[in-house]
């Protein structure tokens, strides 16, 4: 298992891509210019989480083990 921390700049369509990556279990926080993916999965899924991140704008990720 690993965290996954996902940031992601600008305003998006935090809804579109909760249903984007609902299926793995993390959390989406929006804050309005800046949305965070968030939460423990495994290092396999965390490689979809970010490319599915990356579709809705620049970001930086950490993934660290837990």
């Amino acid at each position: 298992m690993v965290y996954i921390n996902v940031t992601i700049n600008g305003k998006i369509d935090s809804k579109e891509l909760w249903n984007d990556i609902k299926e793995y279990d993390v959390n989406v926080t929006d804050m309005g210019e800046v949305t965070f993916v968030h939460g423990k999965t495994s290092m396999y899924d965390s490689m979809f989480i970010i490319d599915i991140c990356r579709k809705y704008g620049d970001i930086t990720h950490e993934v660290t083990s837990i």
